[in-house]
């Protein structure tokens, strides 16, 4: 493994990131919205190449999105079965393990950017969909964070909570206070 001013330039194979108490509600809440959000990128950049729309459709969403399942696609999958059959046993949060890959820091940073630019596109009412909550965005700082960090050699840290969805879909019902992450 090689290091330049304490950074880790590359990383063996075998190396795991380990996300600590890893929220499964939060996960499915997040998958579900990604979802819909996709969804409506799709009809958006359709409605593009007809013609239809005259105004730019984030597609940088759905480079990225092509670029993680290329790239990833197989390891993403056998991770969601994992985290699927976990909530499915009715637990709220396991220790997650996720494979550590050359160039994850930059594929970090392109996804922070473009889901900062999406979450600009929902508040300014460019899509249906709503900005992600303040605790999704917390969570996906953090898991972003937690990966970022074992790469360059840390020790995992647990997710501090909560683990659990408001009444009203994302939102702190126990746990520390979250700020506006």
């Amino acid at each position: 493994m090689a290091e330049s001013s304490g950074v880790t330039t590359d990383v063996p194979d075998g190396r795991t990131a380990v996300l600590r108490d890893y929220p499964l509600l939060l996960w499915a809440e997040q998958n579900e919205y990604f979802d819909g959000l996709l969804r409506e990128f799709h009809l958006l950049l359709l409605g593009e190449q007809s013609g239809e729309l005259e105004r730019q459709a984030p597609g940088r969403l759905i480079e990225l999105a092509t670029t993680v399942r290329d790239r990833f696609g197989g390891l993403l999958q056998t991770t969601n079965d994992e985290r699927q059959a976990a909530l499915d046993r009715g637990l709220d949060r396991i220790d997650s393990h996720l494979p550590l890959s050359p160039g994850m820091p930059a594929i970090l940073d392109q996804v922070r950017d473009v889901l900062e630019e999406t979450d600009e596109f929902c508040r300014h009412r460019d899509l249906l969909t709503l900005p992600r909550s303040p605790l999704l965005i917390a969570f996906g700082t953090w898991a972003g964070e937690q990966l970022r960090a074992q790469y360059d050699g840390a020790e995992p840290t647990p997710w501090p909570g909560p683990f659990t969805l408001g009444a009203d879909g994302p939102g702190p019902t126990a746990g520390p206070a979250l700020g506006a992450a």
